[in-house]
C-alpha cells in the first residue's frame, strides 16, 4: 500500500502542483510589491502586506507543497488566492485597450513577439485575441485553483 500507484499519482500531482507555483511565483518574488494595485482593487489592503504575502505564499508555498511539508495549509491557501484570481479574471474581463487604431498598430509593428497564429488573430482589430487571452486566464486559474483544492483534500504529510 505504501507506494500503490494512486499515492504514487497524488504525490507526482503535488509536485507537479507545487512546482508550478514555485515558476509561476518567481516573477513575483522578484518584484513583490508589484501587485499592491491589484490587490488593493480587489479590496485587499493594505497592499502593501497582501502583496508580498502572495509573493511568498506561492513561490515558497510551491516549494513546500513539492516536499511535502506543511501539505493541506498551504495547497488550501493556493487554492483560495487561485479561486480569488478566477473571481477577479470573470468579473474584470481585460478591457479593450488594445483594441484602439494605435494599440492594435503597435501590436503588429512587433510581431517578433507573436507567434503567427497571434498575429493573425489581430486582423479583427484584436477581438479575438484579447477574448483568447481571457479564457486562457480563467481557464489556467481554474486548473491550478481546483488543483490546489484536491490537494488540500486528499493530500497529507508524506516527506517519507
Amino acid at each position: 500500500m505504501k507506494n500503490s500507484p494512486s499515492l504514487l499519482l497524488g504525490r507526482s500531482c503535488r509536485v507537479a502542483l507545487g512546482l508550478g507555483m514555485s515558476y509561476e511565483g518567481y516573477a513575483k518574488i522578484l518584484n513583490p510589491m508589484g501587485m499592491v494595485g491589484f490587490t488593493e482593487s480587489l479590496g485587499f489592503t493594505p497592499g502593501w502586506f497582501w502583496s508580498p504575502l502572495l509573493a511568498v505564499l506561492q513561490f515558497f508555498g510551491g516549494f513546500l507543497l513539492a516536499l511535502g511539508l506543511l501539505t493541506r495549509p498551504i495547497a488550501l491557501s493556493l487554492g483560495i488566492m487561485m479561486l480569488v484570481t478566477v473571481y477577479y479574471h470573470i468579473s474584470h474581463p481585460y478591457p479593450a485597450l488594445f483594441l484602439t487604431e494605435a494599440g492594435v498598430a503597435a501590436l503588429t509593428s512587433n510581431p517578433e513577439f507573436f507567434q503567427a497564429d497571434a498575429i493573425r488573430s489581430l486582423s479583427d482589430a484584436g477581438h479575438r485575441l484579447l477574448e483568447l487571452a481571457q479564457e486562457k486566464a480563467v481557464t489556467n486559474s481554474l486548473f491550478w485553483g481546483a488543483h490546489s483544492a484536491l490537494c488540500s483534500l486528499w493530500c497529507r504529510f508524506d516527506l517519507d
